[in-house]
């Protein structure tokens, strides 16, 4: 629902330069809080090998969270 306006930039990176498929994506997820200032975030569904997560963009990169940790619900509240 709420896109980061880089994730275009970060699916493009992902993408090998003949267009294939998205190679990369969260195959772990953490439960562990991030407390660095969010720039964005996004909802990834299950795909195996890619898990169901929340991934959160900071300026220190991106990071694969599990969506059900009550934190998690707070931070995508703060978008809305």
């Amino acid at each position: 629902k709420v896109f980061s306006r880089n994730l275009y930039l970060f699916i493009s990176y992902f993408l090998c330069l003949d267009g294939e498929k998205l190679v990369s994506c969260c195959k772990t997820v953490s439960r562990t809080e991030v407390n660095d200032p969010i720039t964005g975030y996004w909802i990834q569904n299950y795909n195996a090998p890619c898990v169901r997560a929340v991934i959160f963009e900071t300026e220190k990169g991106l990071f694969c969270s599990y969506h059900k940790q009550p934190w998690v619900r707070r931070k995508i509240q703060q978008f809305e």
